[in-house]
């Protein structure tokens, strides 16, 4: 599984990271999936988002902090699956999209962990 965060600009052309993406094969069997949240990661400007890839969101409450696993973030898969297959098969999604927002009030870091360098 790849991470990938995409960045967007503002105004001024300050970047500010928004997405933060898991792509490749999900294995939707599991009911939870726990993934680091370290660098370094791929860095990405969002105008390279390919809209081909198969995705869906990951909201705040699907997300979960396990105190045995430090520096992790785990998706509970069940919800997203619960959630996602009245519209698409779980089985074609490639990748999942988590807003930074979500992940810097979940695991309680600051946005310095995501600044592009």
């Amino acid at each position: 599984m790849r991470s990938r965060v995409y960045y967007d600009s503002d105004y001024e052309g300050n970047l500010y990271p928004l997405w933060y993406t898991l792509e490749g094969s999900i294995d939707w069997e599991q009911p939870t999936f726990y993934f680091p949240v370290s660098t370094p990661f791929e860095r990405v400007d969002s105008i390279s988002f390919d809209d081909g890839i198969i995705g869906c969101s990951v909201l705040a409450q699907e997300l979960i902090v396990h105190q045995n696993k430090p520096n992790q973030l785990g998706i509970d898969l069940e919800a997203v699956r619960s959630r996602i297959s009245e519209n698409i098969k779980p089985y074609n999604v490639e990748r999942l999209i988590i807003q930074i927002a979500n992940i810097e009030e979940t695991l309680k870091v600051g946005k310095e962990l995501f600044e592009w360098c």
